[in-house]
């Protein structure tokens, strides 16, 4: 059983060789939550998710400032390429396109594994259509798991790029703009996959949709500027802003 994380942010800035993408943000993002960081683009809000999991680590020149726990841990405290790799292994991520990789849905699957464990075909298959039915696609695509992943739809493909996430049971699961390469229909099914997963895991989500963050978020932080401006309950952010910015965009006013 996947026990979700709680996150906590400290005086977190994030830096680019000497431009500064984030500044001084602290906030905690609850464990069984969707946590939605929304904003403009170029406010910082990729920038911070892509930290949670150091994947800025592989950008030459990126600095962070302050501290990232997880369940009281410092993610940023040891920087030996074993802590990273377990760290990422523990943490999801999906990314605003789809990317399966031009194999099987099967091999897809397989491949988180692959880099982690001794192969066992009868396992990895058992729990690859453990995870294909908890992503609501395994009933699309039962009869062709053998079939190039690239024959799949988009909002397909996307959710067997979740599923593939979730090979490695992270308590974690960082979404990147999930749903803005598909249509209404995929992205209606990944918002109801995204409150299934928080039943053990923590969610969060960047995005530019007003509605989908209203339809599926616990929290909700607003950037802008490097700046996060205001953070709280879902329904407070988005009935009671405190201030003018944050009214004018939840608005769309800008």
């Amino acid at each position: 059983m996947v026990k979700a994380a709680t996150i906590t942010l400290k005086n977190v800035s994030c830096h680019y060789r000497g431009n500064t993408a984030l500044k001084n943000t602290s906030l905690e993002v609850p464990p069984n939550s969707i946590y939605a960081f929304i904003g403009p683009s170029g406010c910082g809000k990729t920038t911070l998710l892509r930290s949670i999991n150091r994947m800025n680590d592989l950008i030459p020149g990126f600095r962070l400032d302050g501290s990232i726990e997880i369940d009281g841990e410092n993610i940023y405290a040891d920087s030996s390429k074993k802590y990273v790799e377990d760290l990422r292994r523990r943490i999801g991520i999906i990314f605003q396109q789809p990317n399966p990789l031009p194999t099987s849905i099967l091999k897809n699957m397989y491949l988180p594994l692959r880099e982690h464990y001794v192969f066992d075909n009868d396992h990895f298959r058992q729990k690859a259509i453990a995870n294909l039915q908890e992503a609501a696609i395994y009933d699309e695509v039962k009869d062709r798991l053998d079939k190039s992943a690239l024959s799949l739809s988009g909002g397909q493909r996307q959710r067997l790029c979740i599923a593939r996430a979730m090979m490695l049971d992270p308590k974690i699961m960082l979404f990147d703009e999930p749903c803005s390469a598909i249509d209404p229909v995929a992205t209606l099914k990944i918002e109801d996959l995204l409150n299934d997963l928080k039943k053990d895991r923590t969610i969060i989500i960047v995005t530019h949709n007003m509605e989908q963050a209203k339809r599926i978020a616990d929290y909700v932080a607003f950037f802008y500027k490097g700046e996060m401006v205001e953070a709280g309950k879902a329904m407070d952010i988005f009935t009671r802003p405190q201030t003018e910015i944050l009214h004018n965009y939840i608005t769309g006013r800008f």
